[in-house]
């Protein structure tokens, strides 16, 4: 490795662990808008599609008081949403990176994060994908992928976890995703979707996707199919408006078929109650144009 590709590496390693201390201290940092995710890939026991699980780790997103650089956007490869990131600018009108930071704990020992992402990526700026895993010992794997070429089609990646030797075995995860890395230009977007981890006892796929409920298909146009598994006994599901109104409410147990033809195209959400009002899913609903 000539001495320039190798200051590079360091020096990017250290950033990379830099922030992800800074993101794993970062408790008062900004929550981004991020709805459900009910979309994305859920790996056990790593639920990517988790809101509380995510964060912004922007310190200057907090300290200027911005909107949120971080946002859930309906351009998604797969399902309903995707999340985006985009570059700002502060009260200075400096570049302000957006960062999305995502921590649990970990009871395997993953191999790679895989995903897709979209880049448009201004001037000579680039993104950022960074995993780091720690133990008690302290950081013990890490992995990155540095995104410098903008596409307008959702792109596969991977990051695979360097661990620090062959029998160390983590018991947290931080990724953290940056519109811009080292060299932020206003305006620069990244857009990541369908999220897994993937772990060394299961390396050709990501690991089974559970379910609590499941509403296909979405987008709807005139009928759904609501589906939870398992003996729960009497169940309901009740759909509401963006104002809050019931615009459906049926019992049902296991499976049910509605007729959706009548509700005015749109974003809906919904939740599913057992027989004494305990809430056991909720998630988002979209109606197409009917007929479509």
């Amino acid at each position: 490795m000539n001495i320039l590709l190798k200051h590079q590496v360091m020096k990017s390693a250290l950033i990379t662990l830099i922030l992800a201390i800074i993101g794993g201290n970062s408790l008062t940092a900004q929550v981004p808008v991020k709805g459900g995710f009910e979309d994305w890939c859920i790996v056990s026991p790593i639920p990517f599609d988790q809101p509380d699980c995510w964060n912004s780790t922007s310190p200057l997103c907090l300290a200027t008081g911005m909107a949120n650089d971080v946002a859930l956007t309906e351009d998604a490869r797969h399902g309903t949403f995707a999340l985006l990131l985009e570059t700002g600018v502060d009260d200075h009108l400096f570049p302000l990176p957006a960062s999305a930071s995502y921590t649990n704990v970990l009871t395997a020992r993953p191999e790679k994060v895989t995903g897709y992402y979209k880049a448009d990526l201004k001037g000579e700026d680039y993104s950022s994908i960074r995993v780091t895993l720690r133990s008690d010992r302290g950081v013990v794997g890490w992995g990155a992928l540095d995104i410098s070429t903008s596409t307008n089609i959702y792109i596969a990646f991977e990051v695979p976890i360097v661990y620090i030797s062959p029998d160390v075995k983590p018991d947290s995860i931080i990724l953290t995703l940056y519109s811009s890395y080292d060299q932020a230009t206003t305006g620069t977007v990244l857009m990541i979707d369908e999220l897994s981890l993937v772990s060394t006892t299961d390396v050709t796929e990501p690991l089974a996707e559970p379910y609590i409920s499941r509403i296909t298909p979405n987008p709807a146009t005139d009928e759904i199919r609501v589906d939870v598994p398992g003996n729960m006994g009497l169940l309901y599901f009740i759909l509401f408006d963006n104002s809050g109104r019931i615009t459906k409410n049926q019992k049902f147990e296991h499976e049910v078929r509605l007729d959706v033809s009548e509700i005015t195209a749109g974003l809906y959400f919904y939740e599913i109650r057992l027989a004494n009002q305990e809430i056991l899913d909720t998630g988002r609903l979209r109606i197409a144009e009917h007929g479509l």
